[in-house]
């Protein structure tokens, strides 16, 4: 087998009719054989039913994958790519904003001897708030955790079947899978192309999900967080030393204003609820690097596979 496609699907019922056909006629396209691999992410709606139907209709083309619940889109390509037999393994969306052919082109880089080439979006039409949720998310990456990474990012690529083993035995639980294919330092090639409207359906990635993802983005791929946290208590310490003398210099020339029983009252309340903000702060920053930690130490699955056709 030389090429593998991974589409993870969720709530796709509307986009399939039109994305089933149009991988099966890139399979047909492509020079050498190609598996096509649709991992139902616990959908309920009609996902499971048209992605079953199809790997019953072109058995030789499709493989079908489906979780017992919804774990993720991460999860989802993640069991992809285990299940996958291609030498190399392209990964894209269900729903068709992406244009499929690429893979031609990229397909023809991998075996001039890349192992990674990714697409790379130059215009996207899905609207002014997520364009301005993307350019936050990847400017904020590229100053705090990788400098070098694409400008718009990447969810459209087709890697070796070498780095697919790396990122399968890495099985991080939270992380940026685009990320850590890219920091494994692999040369690449990239491909701009403008991403099209959605024709069908909903977008799932919800703003909830979008912020997840740049919250593990981060923690994952940067120690920023950690190092703002030392810079935030050498502030505030400086802070509290320049204020002590301040207490001290009043004292000693003994204001008028100092015998007051109320002075200084407003001054020590602001003074312990911003410390009790740093801290709080800083004790929530470090609670998500240790419930990361605590995730990966109890090896709970990434994933748990209801039906795998066909069965091997």
């Amino acid at each position: 087998m030389e090429f593998s496609i991974v589409i993870p699907v969720y709530q796709n019922a509307s986009s399939l009719p039109s994305t089933i056909p149009a991988m099966l006629n890139l399979a047909k396209s492509l020079a050498g054989q190609t598996e096509v691999i649709f991992v139902d992410d616990g959908s309920n709606d009609a996902s499971w039913n048209l992605i079953q139907q199809a790997q019953k209709d072109f058995p030789d083309t499709i493989r079908a994958v489906r979780f017992t619940r919804n774990f993720g889109q991460r999860a989802a390509t993640l069991a992809g790519i285990a299940q996958s037999k291609g030498k190399a393994i392209g990964v894209i969306s269900a729903d068709l904003q992406d244009p499929p052919e690429l893979f031609q082109k990229m397909l023809e880089e991998w075996r001039r001897g890349k192992k990674l080439v990714i697409a790379t979006r130059t215009k996207r039409q899905d609207g002014w708030w997520n364009d301005l949720l993307s350019a936050f998310f990847y400017r904020t990456i590229r100053r705090l955790a990788i400098p070098d990474y694409p400008k718009n990012g990447f969810d459209f690529y087709l890697m070796d079947r070498e780095i697919a083993d790396i990122v399968l035995r890495a099985s991080e639980k939270h992380g940026h899978l685009m990320m850590l294919i890219f920091s494994l330092g692999y040369p690449y090639s990239v491909y701009p192309y403008e991403r099209g409207p959605r024709l069908q359906g909903k977008s799932q990635y919800t703003f909830f999900k979008k912020w997840l993802s740049f919250y593990d983005a981060i923690f994952a791929n940067s120690f920023a967080p950690i190092r703002f946290v030392t810079l935030l208590g050498a502030s505030t310490a400086l802070m509290a030393f320049l204020y002590g003398v301040y207490v001290i210099i009043s004292w000693w020339w003994n204001y008028p204003e100092s015998r007051q029983v109320n002075h200084g009252w407003a001054s020590i309340v602001v003074l312990i609820t911003f410390f009790s903000g740093c801290i709080l702060l800083s004790l929530g920053i470090l609670g998500e690097y240790l419930w990361r930690m605590f995730e990966e130490v109890r090896r709970r699955p990434l994933y748990v596979i209801d039906s795998a056709l066909p069965q091997n």
